[in-house]
């Protein structure tokens, strides 16, 4: 038989009706150990996550092998989108994730998620096979500030239903805390309110900590400087002593560890340091070569897995948008990433926006990437998170609009359509050609247009609007302006009209302050350029 590797298209529906996949294949499931199985003939790893599905001459009979709950469930809705698709053949199809860590952290700064933006947030990371979510806001005050202090009952009582959702969508539940503030490492008191803190989750259920030192001082206290040579010696202590006095009350328990210096070539003398003396089953979170890393690429991450003596796990810095990055929105999809990453790493998780429903369309093509980085295609995934989060009747007018608003490390060029069709119009006004470029012009209002039309009757998934309507207003004055572009190109040559010269001014002056970004610099800069002409 043929042995196929089968890229699940997990951003289109894969759920077929009940009777699509009964009436036309008989299937038979069971959870196995075999290595065959287990190993994925890709990347020679074993998981339990591997799977394989056995179709029989004719296609009416399919043998599901997964090593464990999870895998069987994506076994099934593998066959199903094969079986709707009309696509299933006698054969076997064996696939596993390249990424063993596929997860996404809330750890920006601004808002904590809502419960029930969180929950849906799960349900669609799980559609998108991912397999772990990271709990770790910065505003949450129990989490950095109060760290000592344990969740209240109606505090934790979230956090528990967070954790149970987790479980029940086949994701690993992730409690992160922030000590570093405040915290006197050499305290043999602070290291037991640090367990203890911990405890109280473990007691709810939680199996997987992270101990994060990200954008933390160095030694605050006198005790520490004199016992410690380095801040990175401190952390390891510290580090290896809750993960210690954590596994002997549960030997399932995980951690992971976040660096005060979590970017760079990966040789720095403190992550030597850090990893020199950090237990091996700890894990290590890492940004890459900058914060929000233009790319990742494979070589970095063999020097980081050789210096610390462990794969890197990538916190990686999209789509998340806070701080400095606040005005953007960041809706393009995942790109720059090493097709073959995941050969010196063990997982990857994505730091996310403060927008729920927004960070699904970056989210969908992350969770593509992750799950088979060697045949992933960044634009046909947008295409099919667009349609998903948006709906396939909006999703091309939407587009018009998510093109302008793929600024971020990830994209340093705004407006990929936009910006030959504004050279365009500058190369023509410079030739003197002022119907051509108005030509020009009325095309790009058409096009945009379909974008306006869609926000000014509202869209159909009314929280996305919501979410980006600050931005959406900044895309309504760029139609404004370039309508007076429009009118002011229409006068006849030599009569341009002062007050169309005074609207086309205003109209700049007004996108140019405009608190959000959108089409970056690029369309205020070209207008500016055209009027000189």
């Amino acid at each position: 038989m043929t042995i196929r590797r089968f890229r699940p298209v997990v951003g289109a529906p894969t759920k077929a009706p009940a009777s699509a996949v009964g009436k036309q294949v008989q299937v038979s499931s069971r959870l196995t150990k075999n290595p065959e199985v287990l190993c994925d003939p890709i990347t020679g790893r074993t998981s339990l996550e591997a799977y394989r599905i056995t179709v029989e001459v004719g296609g009416r009979t399919a043998t599901l092998e997964a090593g464990g709950p999870r895998s069987e469930g994506w076994a099934r809705s593998t066959l199903e989108a094969l079986t709707v698709a009309g696509t299933l053949a006698a054969g076997v199809y064996h696939d596993a994730p390249a990424f063993a860590l596929r997860g996404l952290i809330e750890g920006y700064y601004g808002p904590p998620w809502t419960p029930e933006a969180r929950l849906d947030l799960i349900r669609f990371a799980a559609h998108h096979r991912f397999n772990a979510f990271f709990y770790a806001p910065k505003n949450d005050p129990y989490h950095r500030e109060r760290w000592r202090d344990l969740y209240p009952d109606e505090a934790l009582a979230p956090l528990v239903a967070t954790a149970e959702a987790c479980a029940r969508e086949g994701l690993d539940f992730w409690y992160d805390l922030g000590p570093g503030l405040s915290m006197c490492y050499s305290s043999e008191a602070d290291l037991e309110l640090l367990v203890a803190k911990f405890d109280q989750l473990r007691l709810a259920g939680v199996r997987h900590f992270g101990l994060l030192f990200d954008d933390v001082p160095g030694f605050q206290h006198q005790a520490d400087a004199e016992r410690f040579e380095v801040p990175a010696a401190a952390h390891a202590f510290v580090a290896n002593q809750v993960f210690a006095r954590l596994l002997a009350r549960d030997p399932a328990v995980r951690l992971i560890v976040c660096p005060t210096e979590y970017n760079g070539k990966g040789d720095e003398p403190s992550i030597s340091r850090l990893g020199l003396e950090l237990d091996p089953r700890i894990r290590l979170f890492w940004t890459g070569p900058e914060i929000c890393s233009r790319s990742l690429e494979l070589a970095d991450a063999s020097l980081f897995a050789r210096t610390t003596n462990r794969p890197v796990t990538y916190w990686d810095n999209y789509p998340v948008n806070d701080l400095a990055m606040a005005p953007e929105l960041h809706l393009g999809p995942y790109q720059r990433r090493d097709p073959h990453l995941y050969r010196a790493s063990d997982g990857l998780v994505a730091n996310v926006m403060e927008y729920p429903e927004a960070t699904k369309i970056a989210l969908a093509t992350i969770g593509d990437y992750l799950w088979n980085p060697e045949a992933y295609d960044a634009e046909e995934s947008w295409t099919r998170a667009l349609n998903e989060v948006v709906g396939i009747d909006e999703a091309a007018a939407f587009a018009e609009f998510a093109d302008n608003s793929r600024l971020s490390c990830l994209e340093p060029l705004e407006s990929p359509r936009l910006r030959p069709e504004l050279d365009k119009i500058g190369f023509h006004l410079s030739q003197g050609r002022r119907a051509e470029a108005r030509t020009v012009l009325e095309g790009v209002l058409a096009r945009l247009g379909k974008a306006e039309a869609l926000f000014l009757r509202g869209m159909t998934n009314q929280r996305l609007q919501t979410e980006i309507q600050p931005w959406i207003e900044v895309f309504l004055l760029a139609m404004e302006a370039l309508r007076a572009c429009r009118a002011w190109l229409s006068q006849p040559e030599g009569e341009l009209g002062a007050a169309h010269s005074e609207a086309f001014a205003r109209a700049r002056k007004v996108l140019e302050g405009a608190p959000r970004k959108l089409f970056s610099d690029l369309l205020t800069s070209r207008l500016s350029e055209f009027a000189q002409t």
